[in-house]
C-alpha cells in the first residue's frame, strides 16, 4: 500500500503537495536504551579507527579452541541439533574466533593492517540454563610494528570516547589460548580480557 501511495505521489510530484502542521504530537522517542547503548559504543570504535564486522553467531572447528566461556575460559561446547553443515553447529561463547577469522583473511590478502570491532551476541550455559548477551570485541595486526602499546593507545582512545573510565589492566589470565593474558577490571570487577595470538 505504502509503495503504490509513493509511486503515485512521485508521479503527481511531491512539490504539489502542501505541507502542512502534523495535528498530533510528534511521538516520544521509544528506542530501547541498549541500541542507544550500542550505537555509541559503535561510533566510539569507529571514532578510533575500527571497522565494523558483522558475523554468523557460529564458530568454525578450526578456531574452536578460541571459544572460551568468558567466565572460567572453559571449552564447553553449545551445540545445535539439526546444524545444516559442520561449520554452523557449535554457538560462539566470545567474539574472538570470528574475529581472528577474518583477520587472517585480510592477512592472507597481503593487508598491511588489521583493525576490527565486533559487536553482537554470544551465549553460554551456566547451571544448565541457556542465556544470551551482548558483548564488544576488538582485534588489532600491523605487519611492521604490531606493537601492543599502539593496540593499548587505541583502546584506551575509544574508552574516552564512549565516556567510560580507563580499565586496569591485569597480567597473566589462567586458563586462557594466549600469550601475555591479561584481564580488563572496572572499578575491581572483570569486565573483558584479552592477549596475544601467536
Amino acid at each position: 500500500e505504502e509503495d503504490l501511495i509513493e509511486e503515485i505521489l512521485r508521479i503527481y510530484g511531491y512539490d504539489k503537495i502542501p505541507a502542512h502542521t502534523l495535528s498530533l504530537e510528534i511521538p516520544e522517542d521509544i528506542t530501547p536504551e541498549f541500541i542507544k547503548q550500542e550505537e555509541k559504543l559503535r561510533n566510539g570504535a569507529v571514532a578510533c579507527g575500527f571497522d565494523e564486522i558483522i558475523s554468523f553467531s557460529f564458530v568454525k572447528e578450526d578456531s574452536w579452541e578460541y571459544n572460551l566461556h568468558p567466565d572460567t575460559f572453559d571449552l564447553k561446547e553449545i551445540s545445535i541439533i539439526n546444524p545444516p553443515s559442520p561449520d554452523t553447529k557449535y554457538l560462539r561463547q566470545t567474539l574472538l574466533p570470528n574475529l581472528l577469522e577474518n583477520a587472517k583473511k585480510t592477512i592472507n590478502e597481503r593487508g598491511e593492517e588489521v583493525c576490527l570491532f565486533e559487536l553482537g551476541k554470544v551465549y553460554s550455559k551456566p547451571k544448565g540454563k541457556y542465556t544470551e548477551s551482548r558483548k564488544i570485541a576488538f582485534i588489532f595486526w600491523q605487519k611492521e610494528t604490531a606493537d601492543f602499546k599502539i593496540f593499548k593507545g587505541k583502546l584506551n582512545a575509544f574508552f574516552d570516547t564512549v565516556n567510560v573510565d580507563l580499565p586496569e589492566f591485569i597480567n597473566e589470565v589462567k586458563n586462557i589460548p594466549l600469550s601475555y593474558s591479561y584481564y580488563l577490571k572496572f572499578d575491581n570487577k572483570v569486565m573483558g580480557f584479552g592477549g596475544k595470538i601467536n
